[in-house]
Order: C-alpha cells, then sequence, then structure tokens
C-alpha cells in the first residue's frame, strides 16, 4: 500500500511491516504577522535561521521510525543543510572506534603548521552564520601587537598564552556586563608583514557580541579604552612588558555580512614556508588559528538535526525527486587524498546540500512517507502539503 498524502509528517496510516503507524506530528505553517505601527498587519518575516533549525532538529527527534540498517553513519546537518553519505564498513567501521592504530613511529606534525583544520573552517562559518539572526548586535574586534612584541613572543613561545587570554578576558568581561559572550575567531598572517619582518607575526580578528549595550554607568560596552586595556592585561599574562600600544586594538560594527568579514581569512593560504622561517620565528606560527567562546560551541551544537543512518541511504536514492522538488543539490565531493605506491587516489563522499530547513523538513516527511510504505515511494501518487 502506497500512502498518497504527506502530512507533517503524514496523516495517521496503516503500513505493512514492522515500522508500524505514523503518529501526526505538529508543525507551524510559519510566523504569525506581525502588525504594524498603526494597527495594520505587515508583510510576513521569515524565521531567524537558529529558531528555522531548531524547528527541523525537533521534527527529526519526533520522526516515527529509524527505517533499516544501512551502512552509513548517522548525518547531521548543521547551518550550511549538507547531509554526509559516510560509509561505515570495513576499515570504516573499525577506525571509528579506534581500532586502527597508526604506526609507532609515525612522524608528527606540530599542529598549526598546514593552517586551520576543516573542523575549525565549519565551526566558524555555521558560527558566522547563525550569527547573522543578530548582526547588529555584533563587531569585529582587531587585535595587531608591535614588532617588538611578536620578537619576544617568538623567543619565549608565548604566542599561545596571548592567544587564549585575550579571548578569555574578552569573554569574561562580556558576561560580567550580562552579555552572552558569542565570541568566533581566526588568526591571520598578513603577507605584507612577513615580507617587512621576516617573521609570521598573527594577528586576531574576533566577532563578538556587545555591540550597542551598554554597562551600569551608561557607557558603550565595546568602548577603545575597555579593549585597550584588554590587550594589555593580555600583554602582561604572556609576559610582554608594559608599553604604549597605540592602535593595537581596533573595534568596529559589523554592518553588512558577520560572514563575510571572516570568510575571506579562511580562503587565505598562510603566506609563509618554513624553510623561510627561522626556527624561532616558527613558535608564531599559531597552533590552534580559530578560537570559539562557549556560548558560540552551544549555539551551534543546538543548531544540529542528528538524523538517523537510514536517511543519507534515502538521499542516496531519491536525490533526482529532491532536486526536481527543487529542495537542494546532491553529487560526489572529493574531500581529500589517499596515497598509494602508484598515485595518489581521491577520497570521495556523496553529499546533499539542502536550499533550506524547510526543504531539509519537507525531505523528512518524504522519508518518513518511504520508511512507512517499507521502502517504497511512488512519486506520482504524492501530494505535497502546503
Amino acid at each position: 500500500m502506497i500512502v498518497n498524502s504527506v502530512g507533517a509528517f503524514v496523516s495517521p496510516q496503516t503500513s505493512k511491516g514492522k515500522n508500524g503507524p505514523i503518529s501526526p506530528v505538529s508543525r507551524s505553517s510559519g510566523d504569525p504577522c506581525p502588525k504594524g505601527r498603526r494597527g495594520f498587519g505587515s508583510s510576513r518575516r521569515p524565521k531567524g535561521l537558529q529558531k528555522r533549525l531548531h524547528a527541523a532538529r525537533d521534527m527529526a527527534a519526533a520522526l516515527p521510525a529509524d527505517g533499516g540498517n544501512y551502512a552509513y553513519a548517522a548525518p547531521s546537518v548543521g547551518p550550511d543543510g549538507t547531509v554526509w553519505a559516510v560509509p561505515q564498513y570495513g576499515e570504516d567501521l573499525l577506525r571509528a572506534p579506534g581500532l586502527v592504530s597508526t604506526p609507532k613511529f609515525a612522524k608528527r606534525v606540530r599542529p598549526g603548521l598546514s593552517g586551520i583544520s576543516v573542523h575549525g573552517r565549519k565551526q566558524v562559518r555555521a558560527s558566522c552564520r547563525l550569527m547573522e539572526d543578530f548582526r547588529r548586535q555584533t563587531a569585529m574586534w582587531t587585535v595587531t601587537l608591535l614588532d617588538e612584541d611578536y620578537f619576544s613572543l617568538s623567543i619565549d613561545g608565548s604566542w599561545p598564552k596571548f592567544q587564549r587570554r585575550i579571548v578569555d578576558l574578552l569573554v569574561r568581561y562580556l558576561k560580567a556586563h550580562g552579555d552572552p559572550a558569542v565570541v568566533i575567531g581566526v588568526c591571520e598572517v598578513g603577507a605584507k608583514r612577513f615580507a617587512r619582518t621576516g617573521r609570521p607575526d598573527p594577528h586576531l580578528h574576533l566577532v563578538t557580541t556587545g555591540w550597542g549595550s551598554r554597562d551600569q554607568e551608561g557607557r558603550w560596552l565595546l568602548r577603545p579604552d575597555v579593549m585597550d586595556e584588554l590587550v594589555a592585561k593580555a600583554c602582561q599574562y604572556a609576559g610582554l612588558p608594559s608599553a604604549n600600544r597605540p592602535a593595537c586594538s581596533r573595534v568596529e560594527p559589523v554592518r553588512h555580512s558577520v560572514s563575510s568579514y571572516l570568510s575571506k581569512y579562511l580562503t587565505k593560504q598562510m603566506p609563509v614556508q618554513l624553510s623561510d622561517v627561522d626556527a624561532a620565528a616558527q613558535e608564531l606560527i599559531p597552533r590552534q588559528w580559530w578560537n570559539q567562546s562557549q556560548a558560540c560551541k552551544a549555539m551551534v551544537d543546538g543548531c544540529l538535526v542528528k538524523l538517523p543512518p537510514a536517511f543519507a541511504a534515502f538521499c542516496v536514492r531519491h536525490a533526482i525527486l529532491m532536486e526536481r522538488l527543487e529542495l537542494g543539490r546532491g553529487g560526489v565531493r572529493t574531500v581529500g587524498w589517499k596515497k598509494t605506491k602508484l598515485a595518489e587516489m581521491p577520497i570521495e563522499v556523496w553529499r546533499f546540500k539542502f536550499r533550506s530547513p524547510e526543504a531539509l523538513m519537507v525531505a523528512m516527511e518524504l522519508y518518513a512517507l518511504w520508511v512507512a510504505n517499507d521502502e517504497e515511494l511512488d512519486v506520482g501518487a504524492l501530494v505535497m502539503s502546503g
């Protein structure tokens, strides 16, 4: 029997097999139209990305069935709306619980020499997408030290101390004044400065909440004298001498897009070849190229939509259908390279990128219908819910 309608999820139906009946799950059709200044209804405004992802997350948690057993990892969909069909079998299944050991004498490379990690890029991009919901309350804080400071940090190897301390001081200051302290930041090594000094002198770009807020005395929360004081305290913690550091701290509001402010630093390659850098100066190359406050991490983790492994199999089988419904685009993407004795082989993973959280929710309705009908889907009989 093929169920011929898809509700949210679907109307109560009886299905064959072990899945049993599908219970209806409520889902709001949208925000109510807010009233204008004179009491007239204004145009409907879209929800923020966080609320839309929360709705998709709640819908995924209420899926009536997990589907069959498939050799895919359970996908988690974040703000980018991408479902990865990662195989979990053979060597991949052993590697997940750590049963495949690395060579005993494998050479370990110091973290950070290859730039920001893939996980770091994902976290920064996801944080920036979510911070668009409250962009007017965010600011970009750029911290650049003096030449003599970088020289001292290269000798002592204290750049990691300064980097951690500057973020920690900012978060503590914001929380002390009632701000949630949502902070995400990246390091950058400037090509012009490297050409002038011959050192990979890093500086920080931090996007933080607190712009437009005031303290108990009515002063702006993110004001120049306070930010300069935070830099001075972090320098003292890192062992740098007290000094006048003009123009080392600059704070400005995010006017257009949070993502555009940090995305350009993620695409830049490190303009440094290790062979061109002295051993002492290599200590300035960041070990951690990005920083994230606990509130920012909790914001990203709270927007993850966790789905059963069978959902990945459903997306692979019905990618063409979902593309025709304009829910997104699917395909194979190269995520890395595996060295063999003869050549380097690409590591390819299939993915489907949904256009929006609403498109993901439509796919979950189709998935529920697919499970209810013993993994059969009659496209011609489908009547999508409005």
